[in-house]
């Protein structure tokens, strides 16, 4: 809303009259991260109270996680069992402590973990990949230029490992999320959206959200340690606050040094909001909450804009637009112009509406507010991409689980076979004492017995056996038929068979039933690629609104694609609604070969140029080749034709066996020039 002079109103009505064009400007919210101290509200201990409640809602889902977890990482003896003794005495002891109380170790084959391998390996083959969309016809020039952004965003993000390692928690655990939002990269010196995992351990979401999509989510977060130097870093923006972190913190910058080491045993068991790890860092909990308050909306006809005011924020500011209504009304009745008629170009109007946003707050452990500001991003919604699967009743689990059953089942048939066999071995000795000679005891006796070169006397007597070792027989009860039938149990709940895994289906098996195996097989595990392709969909439509939202200067991204300009400019992209959608990639061995074999039939037809074919081919000599090319049209651009030495290098890095082709890219070439 602007405050009117008469001058500005006399300029206005000799103006010419112009329909009116509105825009849409939201007024931000009050950051309470910029103030003197850090409070303890009602609101923040209203807050802590709930991330208590949904973190205690989500401990069966941890306790599943766990399990599934140390049976992934082969710790697959850690299940409580009830062992009662003959004095009527119970004991609650692990498997593995059971097992070990009679003197044999804990064995395990752990066939779990290579399944996951094995599915994680089909992402890494042909990973997904958003292509950007305008809803109307004239913005796929902003499209392209956005998606060309979104994959440099990937790259500087390291898209590859990061969703492999979330993929493989959401196969463990049932749960695939990451936190989304825009930083400095202190290494590159630049900013740029990023997205990281968050452990499904720490994070904690609405009790009763059930919908697939987490629609129905309106209260989330997580919680991170870090130092207290980058506690003061991210909060304190004048000494006083500093010595204010110190004090809810503590002076101290010391780390521990603790024995349970992340990196080698997960402690997400004695994990919680409240308690740190008593590790010597600071623990900050970070909530995105979806509140309702009243907000004015604000018209004003003089510049076409649409503003909105947060009444909690700016309580004071209906009275300021009516003091401003009542002086542009007075001066228009003082000029003869009408303050009803839009085209004058005076009217204000306004009115009150209840909205619901989400304000994200970063808290201490004690209830102090570090940092709280509704939502920074234009997509309007909390900063976290979640998944759980499948849902069903409420529950989420991940594919191990499934598993669980036959890898035990495995494992006991294994440790059985185990103790059949040492049974079998040991033997028992067979001596009658009236063979035992004068000077020599049982002791003896057995001691030069066990020894492998050992010589021993007895005394042969008239009806007395000599000594002899009884050795049971080893007879099979089944053990290695069921463990054949739990992993061929395990492929069928899993889907990964034996064409997946690259194994022959037997001699003479056409490629056609090769191929058609594989397929089938992958089909088996379609759901839970769908349902993460899914997920990271949802990741790459936030960071396509924050790539919109931040990158507001025309500048080059950094980008992998090859043959695309990684020129972004705002200016372009600003007005256009966008939306993405995921498939598969084609950088798998089989898709690039057909793709490079079409390319070049399409050369030697001319029905593409070589510039083309070489910015779209995977052939390893076609960057080296593009550019050199390129070099050569700039020269006849400028009047000077490349010389035979450097049509001579288009061969450079191009393997021998390529000579056919090299050729005929020079024979098509040479006209070209």
């Amino acid at each position: 809303m602007n405050t009117l002079s008469t001058e500005d109103i006399l300029k206005i009505s000799k103006k010419k009259k112009r329909s009116i064009k509105t825009k849409k400007d939201i007024i931000g919210f009050d950051v309470m991260g910029g103030a003197e101290s850090f409070p303890i509200t009602d609101d923040s201990l209203d807050i802590l109270e709930t991330v208590d409640t949904t973190w205690a809602a989500g401990a069966p889902f941890r306790r599943q996680t766990q399990r599934s977890s140390r049976y992934y990482k082969g710790d697959q003896w850690k299940d409580k069992v009830v062992i009662k003794h003959r004095d009527g005495s119970k004991e609650v002891l692990t498997e593995e402590e059971y097992i070990e109380s009679q003197g044999k170790p804990a064995l395990k084959q752990n066939l779990i973990r290579p399944n996951v391998r094995n599915i994680i390996g089909q992402l890494r083959l042909s990973p997904y990949k958003s292509t950007v969309f305008a809803r109307t016809a004239d913005g796929q020039k902003a499209a392209d230029m956005v998606t060309t952004a979104l994959e440099g965003v990937h790259t500087m993000n390291n898209k590859n490992e990061r969703d492999a390692r979330v993929y493989e928690t959401f196969l463990v655990s049932g749960a695939a999320i990451y936190e989304t939002g825009y930083k400095f990269d202190d290494e590159r010196k630049m900013p740029y959206p990023y997205y990281k995992a968050v452990d499904p351990s720490r994070y904690f979401q609405t009790i009763s959200a059930s919908d697939v999509c987490g629609e129905d989510v309106d209260f989330c977060g997580d919680f991170f340690d870090t130092s207290l130097i980058d506690i003061k870093s991210m909060y304190a923006k004048t000494r006083k606050q500093e010595r204010e972190l110190e004090e809810i913190y503590g002076k101290s910058t010391r780390r521990d040094v603790v024995t349970n080491l992340q990196h080698v045993t997960s402690n997400a068991e004695n994990v919680s909001p409240r308690i740190s790890l008593g590790t010597g860092e600071c623990r900050v909990i970070r909530v995105c909450r979806k509140e309702g308050h009243w907000d004015l909306a604000v018209h004003d006809y003089s510049d076409a804009s649409w503003e909105t005011y947060n009444l909690n924020t700016h309580p004071n500011i209906k009275a300021t637009i009516d003091a401003e209504i009542s002086r542009r009304k007075k001066i228009a009745k003082e000029l003869g112009v009408d303050y009803e008629d839009g085209s004058n170009r005076l009217l204000i109007e306004y009115e009150e509406k209840y909205v619901t946003s989400w304000v994200y707050y970063h808290l201490s452990p004690w209830g102090h507010i570090l940092w709280t500001q509704d939502s920074p991003f234009e997509h309007n919604s909390h900063s976290y991409v979640v998944k759980y699967y499948p849902l069903y009743e409420g529950m989420a689990y991940g594919m191990v689980y499934d598993l669980i059953d036959q890898q035990k089942a495995i494992n006991r048939n294994y440790i059985m076979h185990d103790f059949i066999t040492s049974a079998a071995a040991k033997g028992v000795l067979l001596v009658p004492e009236e063979a035992i000679p004068d000077d020599m005891d049982i002791e003896d006796f057995a001691d030069e017995w066990s020894r492998y070169n050992g010589v021993i006397k007895y005394r042969a007597k008239d009806g007395v056996k000599q000594p002899e070792q009884v050795v049971a027989r080893n007879f099979n009860v089944g053990q290695f038929d069921m463990i054949n039938l739990q992993m061929r149990l395990m492929n069928d709940i899993s889907g990964v068979h034996d064409a997946m895994q690259g194994k022959s289906l037997g001699t003479g098996t056409p490629s056609s039933l090769y191929q058609q195996a594989v397929h089938n097989s992958q089909t088996n595990i379609l759901d839970y690629m769908e349902s993460f392709a899914w997920f990271l969909m949802k990741r790459d439509y936030k960071m396509i609104q924050i790539i919109k939202q931040f990158y507001n200067e025309p500048q080059y991204i950094p980008s992998s694609s090859k043959g695309k300009s990684n020129f972004y400019d705002p200016a372009v992209v600003r007005n256009f609604d966008l939306y993405n959608e995921i498939s598969k990639g084609n950088d798998t061995p089989v898709a690039r070969m057909y793709l490079d074999t079409l390319l070049f039939q399409l050369l030697q037809q001319k029905l593409i140029t070589l510039e083309m074919y070489l910015e779209e081919s995977t052939a390893p000599f076609s960057d080296s080749l593009l550019q050199k090319v390129r070099a050569m049209q700039g020269q006849m651009e400028g009047g000077q034709m490349p010389t035979q030495e450097q049509i001579a290098g288009l061969s450079q890095g191009i393997p021998q066996s390529s000579n056919d082709a090299m050729s005929q890219l020079q024979q098509m070439l040479i006209p070209q020039m």
